[in-house]
C-alpha cells in the first residue's frame, strides 16, 4: 500500500507537466479570434503551465479592452483544452491631468481602445503650464508602438555652491533660491526645443528593443553654456517579466475597471516581477549636432507582491557619459525613479543610484482605493574624478480613486536628505 501511493505522489507532478495543450478555442464579440491569440505566450503542441496560464489572463485584462475575460481549461489524459470567452469593447477614454505645488501645470489625454478591432491602443496628449507645453501621440498595435512628442521649454537655470543645480521641467517644481543653505552663484535663462520618433517592437513576451531619433535644440541667453543643436538617437533593449503595472505607484489610473475584482481579490501565494533595461544615446556631426554625444544607461527593477496585494519594489540604475555637453550630461533626478519631488539635481559625466518602496493598500472595497506609499531613493553623481555628490530622498505618496470615476487624486510629500529641502505636490490625474 505504501509502495502504490508514493507511485502515485510522484506520478502526478510528471502528468501535469507533460500535459500538452492540445487546443485553444476563442470567443470574442468584436475582434478577431485570431487576434487575442496573438497576445497569448502560448500556442497549441506548448506544455501547459498553469502559471503561465494565469498570468496571460492579467496580461489580457491589462490591455483594457474586456468588459468581461473567462478563461477555462479541462485537462484529460490526451492534454489539455483551453477555452477563452472576451467581451471585447470599443472604448475613449478622456482623463486629465493637474499638477500643483509651488509651479501649476495641466494637461488632457484622449485614448481610444479597439476601435479598429485590432485590439489597438492610440492615445493623445496635450499639456504645459507658463513653462511651455508638450504634445505626445502614441499608437501601439499588436507587437509595434510608435510614439511622437514634441514639447517647447523656457526655463531658469540656476547654479548653486555645492554642485547644485536647478532641475527644469514643465511638471518638475519651480526653483525657491532663498530656502538653500548652499550660495547661489549666478542663473541664465534659456529655451529647449525637442522632437522625437520613437519605434518599439516586442519580438516575444519577455523582449521588447526601441530605437528613437530625436531633434533637440538649446538656446540659452549666454554663449558660454551649450547653445546649439543635441540632435541624437537612442537604441535600447528591455526584458520584462510580470511586472504589474501599478508595481510601486500611488498612482491608480493604470488601473481599469474590469481589473476591479482581481485587485479586490487576495493572491493565492507571493508572486514577484523585474525588468531590465539597456540603452545607448549617441549623436555628432552625423545626427546633425553641434555637440558630441556618448552616453551608455543600464536599469533594473525587482518587486514582490504580497497575497494581500501589498508590493515592495528594488530599483538601480546607472549611467556613464565618457562624452557629452553639459545640456545632456548625467542628472542625478533622471538617476531617481521619478517618486520624490525635487527642484535642483546634480549633474556629471557619471552616477548610479538605488531606490525601495513599499506600497500598501488600507482600503480596498467596491467604493474605491486607497493606496499609501513611502518611498526612499538615492543616487550618486561625479564628474569623472573618485568624488561623488549626494542626491537622496524619502517620501510619502497617498492616492485615492473610485472605481466608477476615472480620475484618481494623489498627493506626495518629499523631504530631500542632502540639503533638508522639502516638497509637496499634487495630481490631479493620471500619467502621460
Amino acid at each position: 500500500m505504501r509502495k502504490w501511493m508514493v507511485s502515485i505522489l510522484c506520478f502526478l507532478p510528471v502528468s501535469v507537466l507533460s500535459s500538452e495543450i492540445r487546443s485553444i478555442t476563442v470567443q470574442t464579440a468584436h475582434m478577431s479570434p485570431r487576434t487575442l491569440q496573438a497576445h497569448l505566450p502560448f500556442q497549441t503542441g506548448d506544455t501547459f503551465d498553469l502559471a503561465a496560464f494565469e498570468k496571460a489572463k492579467a496580461d489580457l485584462q491589462h490591455l483594457h479592452f474586456f468588459k468581461t475575460l473567462e478563461f477555462l481549461y479541462r485537462e484529460d489524459k490526451n492534454g489539455v483544452d483551453i477555452r477563452i470567452r472576451a467581451d471585447d469593447h470599443t472604448y475613449l477614454v478622456v482623463s486629465g491631468l493637474v499638477v500643483s505645488g509651488k509651479k501649476h501645470a495641466a494637461g488632457v489625454s484622449l485614448s481610444g481602445r479597439n476601435f479598429l478591432k485590432q485590439a489597438e491602443n492610440i492615445t493623445l496628449f496635450i499639456g504645459g503650464g507658463k513653462d511651455g507645453f508638450n504634445t505626445h501621440g502614441e499608437m501601439a498595435l499588436g507587437n509595434h508602438t510608435f510614439r511622437l512628442d514634441y514639447f517647447h521649454l523656457r526655463f531658469e537655470q540656476s547654479f548653486y555652491s555645492g554642485g547644485w543645480v536647478s532641475e527644469n521641467g514643465l511638471f518638475s517644481p519651480a526653483d525657491d533660491k532663498g530656502k538653500y543653505r548652499d550660495v547661489f552663484l549666478d542663473s541664465v535663462k534659456g529655451t529647449q526645443d525637442d522632437f522625437s520618433v520613437s519605434y518599439e517592437y516586442r519580438f516575444s513576451p519577455h523582449w521588447h528593443a526601441f530605437v528613437t531619433p530625436e531633434y533637440e535644440y538649446y538656446r540659452y541667453d549666454r554663449k558660454r553654456l551649450d547653445t546649439g543643436n543635441h540632435s541624437h538617437v537612442s537604441a535600447g533593449l528591455q526584458y520584462t517579466d510580470d511586472v504589474h503595472p501599478t508595481m510601486n505607484m500611488a498612482d491608480l489610473s493604470e488601473l481599469s475597471h474590469v481589473e476591479k475584482q482581481d485587485i479586490l481579490t487576495d493572491l493565492p501565494r507571493v508572486r514577484s516581477g523585474k525588468t531590465a533595461q539597456v540603452a545607448y544615446m549617441a549623436g555628432g556631426a552625423w545626427s546633425g549636432s553641434d555637440f558630441t554625444i556618448k552616453k551608455w544607461t543600464a536599469q533594473g527593477k525587482y518587486g514582490w507582491e504580497f497575497p494581500s496585494r501589498q508590493q515592495i519594489a528594488l530599483f538601480t540604475k546607472v549611467q556613464y557619459a565618457p562624452d557629452v555637453p553639459f545640456s545632456n550630461g548625467v542628472e542625478s533626478s533622471e538617476l531617481l525613479f521619478g517618486m520624490g519631488i525635487y527642484d535642483r539635481e546634480q549633474r556629471g559625466k557619471q552616477g548610479f543610484s538605488a531606490g525601495i518602496s513599499w506600497t500598501y493598500f488600507p482600503l480596498r472595497n467596491q467604493t474605491g482605493i486607497l493606496s499609501l506609499v513611502p518611498f526612499y531613493e538615492q543616487a550618486y553623481v561625479s564628474d569623472g574624478g573618485r568624488s561623488y555628490a549626494s542626491h537622496s530622498g524619502v517620501g510619502l505618496s497617498a492616492g485615492y480613486r473610485f472605481w466608477h470615476f476615472p480620475i484618481p487624486i494623489s498627493v506626495t510629500l518629499t523631504h530631500n536628505l542632502t540639503d533638508g529641502s522639502q516638497h509637496a505636490g499634487v495630481k490631479v490625474g493620471g500619467r502621460f
